[in-house]
């Protein structure tokens, strides 16, 4: 298929059999990890990227063959990257962070891994559809959903913590409840743009909304509530000249919200271990780690260089809390702490000028291709509140790079693309099957979803 962009023409194959399996393959093992951790006693915590040595090896291998596919597409490979210009900032500050890392061999690690999760996502940008990444990441979150499922019922002592709560493959019940409310939200926005495919989507999005529930994460359930509900707050708005006042009172209240839930759930913490909230709780511990920044101020302590339990930095906030906390429990703290105020502010811009660009596009692009940016970039800046936000949910993060990459371009491709071939239509006149339009969410979210639900009426 020939596209225009700008004053320019590009060809573009599309992915074939291989690439797309390698997509989902890539998806499934970073949010429910491989089997050797499948059948790992509850810590208690949820495990890092860097703990499991066969997922990073799958991780870095399968990103390293997808990444062939960026061969010959570098103008497009440059113009994902600067579609946000702090996304690609923040990026590169987390990469260099090892030099002044406290622990440099686990910043390294959690850098290479973090690369390999944002060139994934940039992959997706440039070689698919949207409507195709969530297809593809529809398929393999609804696989890996019912085999949580399944573990969690069918083999207790690896799937559910001595208190009955679900843990699924991640044998821990918060990564569990975090890649259900992914899930969710992907499998229910999926649905909906796809007629024909409901009825195979229903049964994995009510299994995900089941496990959410099941695993008792209550930050978790509250943020993929908040996100579905807010979608329809969205599209209400759409039209109205009133949009951005919609969207910025339900963040608000939403985030206000979150910190409620999180309260609750870490009094029931500290009950466990006879302890008063007050004295064990979140605003005690930002307490500490507000005064742990103070001491490194500008560029933090390394991506991952801050906990490192009672032999590390965060010794003594292991020696006051009620729990052995891995992270902040507030995104834009846990960047201060990985790369200090430099990277907080990145963080912060980052998602804020995310939500403004997703709100320009939501009203621009018609359908729910034109909401599902918005909505995954609302629900990781509600993660941000009360825990480690978007980096800490794998393939959470490669979609949030998706989401923020295609929101940028997008306002930059309303201004240079005019051509009604593009913005009318998938298939231009003259044009040839079997390619595809570069970054077409600019300009065709909206006939691609109106086409799918055409052929399937």
């Amino acid at each position: 298929m020939t596209t225009h962009i700008g004053r320019t023409v590009r060809v573009v194959d599309r992915p074939g059999f291989i690439e797309r399996a390698l997509v989902v393959v890539f998806i499934f093992v970073n949010q429910f990890g491989t089997p050797e951790n499948w059948f790992l006693a509850n810590t208690g915590s949820a495990s890092g990227v860097t703990s499991n040595p066969t997922l990073v090896g799958v991780t870095l291998l399968v990103a390293a063959v997808l990444m062939l596919g960026l061969v010959g597409n570098g103008a497009a490979l440059i113009r994902a990257l600067s579609a946000s210009r702090l996304l690609t900032g923040f990026v590169l500050l987390l990469s260099i962070s090892p030099l002044w890392s406290f622990n440099r061999p686990e910043s390294v690690a959690r850098v290479v891994t973090m690369l390999a999760l944002t060139m994934f996502g940039v992959v997706l940008v440039v070689r698919f559809e949207l409507l195709e990444i969530l297809g593809l990441a529809a398929l393999a979150l609804g696989i890996g959903v019912i085999l949580d499922t399944v573990w969690s019922l069918g083999i207790p002592t690896y799937g559910q913590s001595a208190g009955g709560q679900w843990d699924g493959l991640a044998t821990q019940k918060n990564a569990l409840g975090a890649t259900s409310a992914v899930a969710a939200v992907v499998l229910y926005t999926y649905g909906k743009a796809v007629v024909r495919h409901r009825l195979f989507v229903a049964l994995p999005f009510g299994l995900a909304v089941l496990n959410l529930i099941m695993s008792q994460s209550k930050t978790s359930l509250a943020a993929a509530g908040l996100t579905l509900a807010s979608m329809f707050v969205f599209v209400a708005f759409r039209a109205k000249k009133t949009l951005f006042g919609a969207v910025a009172i339900t963040l608000t209240a939403g985030s206000a919200l979150s910190v409620l839930v999180a309260t609750a759930n870490l009094q029931f913490i500290a009950n466990l271990f006879g302890k008063d909230v007050t004295l064990s709780g979140r605003t005690v511990m930002w307490s500490l780690l507000t005064s742990k920044v103070a001491e490194r101020p500008t560029l933090g302590y390394g991506y991952g260089g801050f906990w490192q339990g009672f032999s590390g930095p965060s010794a003594v906030v292991w020696r006051t809390a009620a729990w052995a906390p891995t992270h902040a429990h507030n995104g834009i703290l846990q960047a201060a702490l990985d790369v200090g105020i430099v990277g907080a502010l990145a963080l912060t811009f980052l998602l804020l000028t995310a939500v403004v660009a997703g709100t320009h596009y939501l009203r621009e692009v018609p359908g729910v291709l034109g909401l599902f940016p918005l909505s995954f970039i609302s629900m990781m800046l509600l993660y941000s509140v009360s825990e480690s936000g978007p980096l800490s949910f794998r393939f959470g993060w490669s979609l949030f790079v998706v989401a923020v990459i295609t929101v940028g371009d997008g306002r930059l491709g309303s201004r240079l693309t005019a051509q009604p071939a593009v913005a009318d239509r998938i298939d231009a006149p003259g044009t040839t099957s079997g390619a595809r339009v570069l970054m077409p969410e600019m300009a065709s979210a909206g006939a691609i979803e109106s086409r799918t639900n055409e052929k399937a009426g």
